[in-house]
């Protein structure tokens, strides 16, 4: 959650006083503290969440020691295995269930002298151990789910650009790094022409595999670091961060040229009504700045098509 998010989150805290009780607004702040820490957690590198990880275990097994056997710290274990398995994964998880199973078995060996059979701590031990990889298998396993559906969420299923949510996500960034820092940024909305002719005489299947090879060819020949996005049924936006006139003619006189070659080669009369609008900084909400794009499209359509058309702002 961007500061900016959070402050409108917090005044719209405010404005709902007299219409949720303190408890909701409370639950509320909560939330948002928990997903700023999962957000902070996960910009960490993989050394420092192992590093995190140890750490937790040795403080958890320490106060188990000193405390002594009347009071059990079993359930505060799951702490550092929680935390690897879900940021690190499952053989992250597998390895601290291992690291704090021996870790217990060590504190109860220390502190109890006498058990009735020799075989009982040991038991006890791996009794604990299966505890601790089952909850580690089920939080690697929920986060990988999870990744998946934010990943489906972000990336359009038939073309396999970026969805609009990502974009949007995205070009606020951009957009917002621009104004402060006064670079240049080049936003080009593609059209394609004659789609609608060969999508109602050939079908929806033909229709589906030239916007997949759309797809490929925006993805393939797209700078690092530009960001494809579909936004419509036959509608695509490539965003170009530090890019000015010169080059954003470069990039997109690039990509028509491969997107038509693409179409000629598979025998599909379709070709590219392209806007593209260069901020000489991002002073325009990046939904504006779409729209301006979407406009110089539109005025390509108007004047004949297969044609690109720059302006700068």
């Amino acid at each position: 959650m961007s500061a900016r998010g959070f402050s409108r989150y917090l005044f719209f805290l405010k404005d709902a006083r007299t219409l949720a009780p303190p408890s909701c607004y409370l639950t509320g702040f909560k939330v948002a503290f928990l997903f700023n820490l999962n957000q902070h957690l996960g910009r960490l590198l993989s050394w420092q969440l192992v590093f995190l990880s140890l750490v937790l275990l040795v403080v958890i097994g320490s106060l188990d020691y000193f405390t002594g056997s009347e009071i059990s710290f079993a359930v505060f274990y799951l702490i550092p295995i929680a935390f690897a398995a879900w940021y690190l994964g499952w053989m992250a998880g597998f390895s601290l269930s291992v690291l704090s199973a021996a870790f217990w078995w060590f504190v109860d060996f220390s502190l109890v002298t006498h058990y009735s059979e020799a075989w009982i701590p040991y038991w006890n031990a791996f009794t604990r151990f299966l505890i601790f990889i089952a909850v580690s298998r089920l939080l690697s396993s929920l986060k990988t789910n999870l990744n998946k559906q934010r990943d489906l969420l972000r990336i359009d299923a038939l073309t396999r650009v970026s969805s609009l949510r990502a974009f949007e996500e995205e070009a606020e960034k951009v957009f917002h790094l621009s104004q402060r820092h006064g670079y240049s940024v080049s936003l080009g909305f593609i059209d394609l022409d004659g789609f609608k002719q060969l999508n109602d005489s050939l079908g929806h299947g033909m229709g589906d595999r030239v916007l997949k090879e759309v797809g490929v060819q925006l993805n393939k020949h797209c700078r690092v670091g530009d960001t494809v996005a579909r936004v419509g049924g036959d509608e695509f936006v490539v965003l170009l961060p530090f890019a000015d006139l010169e080059k954003a003619e470069k990039v997109f006189t690039k990509l028509r040229e491969h997107l038509l070659q693409a179409m000629a080669e598979k025998s599909w009369n379709i070709s590219f009504s392209i806007g593209v609008a260069v901020f000489s900084k991002g002073d325009k909400p990046y939904k504006e700045a779409l729209q301006t794009a979407d406009a110089l499209m539109y005025q390509v359509k108007k004047s004949g098509k297969n044609a690109v058309r720059y302006e700068v702002f």
